[in-house]
């Protein structure tokens, strides 16, 4: 049985085992602390948006811009332990067979949308900083006096 899930595949490899044991625990526990602090910004967000105060908005936007950057590398670290976890199966799995054409595809195919994960990355970092060109400098609010 190629398709089916089989628990003793990584029994057979200790370290990919612990590899695996590893690295999955640290996929949860960054989603899980990225979920949190996207979730409490989001609150705080909304909350002051339906009383439109904008310069608690900004004050959030601010205060808070530290932990949501925190937040992107967790779950940016999430997706790329995932892929690791899911190449650590795969070659605990595929070793046992024979089949070099099932472990050339598989890898085919986690190469495949690593790369599609890194374009998006570079696409939507395209994105951004276009976005970020097209916000008007602040000017001050005082005169500057000419003489």
């Amino acid at each position: 049985m190629l398709v089916e899930s089989d628990e003793k595949v990584l029994a057979l490899h200790p370290t990919l085992a612990f590899v695996f044991g590893v690295t999955l625990s640290i996929v949860i526990s960054f989603s899980a602390i990225a979920t949190f602090i996207y979730m409490g910004t989001s609150f705080m967000f909304h909350r002051f948006i339906a009383r439109e105060s904008v310069a608690a908005l900004e004050c959030i936007s601010n205060e808070t811009r530290i932990y949501r950057r925190a937040a992107r590398y967790l779950v940016m670290s999430s997706f790329l332990l995932a892929f690791i976890d899911l190449m650590v199966y795969a070659h605990a799995k595929w070793s046992i067979t024979d089949d070099d054409y099932l472990s050339f595809m598989y890898y085919g195919i986690l190469g495949f949308g690593a790369c599609f994960i890194l374009v998006i990355l570079k696409l939507l970092e395209n994105v951004n900083t276009a976005a970020k060109n097209k916000i008007p400098v602040k000017q001050s609010l005082k005169k500057v006096d000419s003489g």
